[in-house]
């Protein structure tokens, strides 16, 4: 629940209330919201006011335009993403160098359950949903996806299709990277598929866990490793859907 405290010309004072299954649960929720309040004044360049406990005014403090401008950028979010954090600094710069903006009006689907996505999907601002259901009259929400989250990378790297339905809540803005800018890195240093068939078998493996029901993916490295393989040595990709 959200109130509004006050209203004036520095800023607007506002308090967030929230509900946790158990006390145990209550500072990883706390740490959740303040992440996420971050992640979205970051990424549509909103500062934050000075506390009121501040005797002295900030004198350098930056602009609402200069702080629009220098919101999440491409080598910021890769640099937080696990599945990347096997490649080198350069590496991570020529990703970043080849990443394309795609934009997703509000209610727009974005992927459907089995799609297989040939690009990594970084989220820059917006909210997307995840949903799960026999039809889009009858979907039920299982997650959101924030700035700085990600998904479609279990399609570029192994050619697993989307565990959940993806909808824009939200006008959303992500950055795109597909497999002809990645595939580069794989043949020069094919030894790096190891590592990403590591971290992408933790990720589908947690997947797996989330209580979505009727996936049966592969999530051992090996396996994986496997896919990958295969992907990358297979003809350009296409973007398809799963049967059923």
């Amino acid at each position: 629940m959200v109130t509004i405290r006050s209203l004036d010309a520095a800023a607007i004072e506002i308090e967030l209330f929230f509900r946790v299954a158990n006390l145990d649960q209550r500072s990883a929720a706390r740490n959740e919201i303040f992440d996420l309040i971050y992640r979205h004044s970051k990424s549509t360049g909103m500062l934050l006011a000075e506390p009121l406990s501040a005797s002295i005014a900030m004198t350098n403090r930056l602009s609402d335009e200069k702080a629009a401008s220098q919101s999440f950028t491409p080598i910021e979010l890769i640099r937080s993403i696990p599945v990347f954090s096997a490649l080198t600094d350069t590496e991570q710069e020529s990703l970043a160098a080849a990443a394309s903006v795609r934009t997703y009006h509000k209610g727009e689907i974005i992927a459907r359950r089995g799609e297989m996505l040939p690009s990594l999907m970084i989220v820059r601002t917006g909210v997307i949903v995840r949903q799960i259901g026999e039809d889009d009259a009858h979907l039920q929400e299982i997650g959101r996806l924030a700035p700085g989250d990600f998904f479609g990378e279990t399609g570029l790297l192994a050619g697993i299709g989307e565990m959940s339905s993806l909808r824009a809540m939200t006008p959303v803005e992500v950055y795109e990277i597909d497999q002809e800018s990645f595939a580069p890195l794989l043949h020069e240093r094919p030894e790096m598929a190891e590592d990403l068939a590591a971290i992408l078998s933790k990720r589908v493996s947690a997947l797996n866990e989330s209580g979505i029901a009727g996936q049966n993916h592969a999530s051992s490295k090996f396996a994986l490793l496997k896919a990958i393989q295969t992907v990358f040595r297979a003809a350009p990709f296409k973007r398809v859907r799963a049967p059923g």
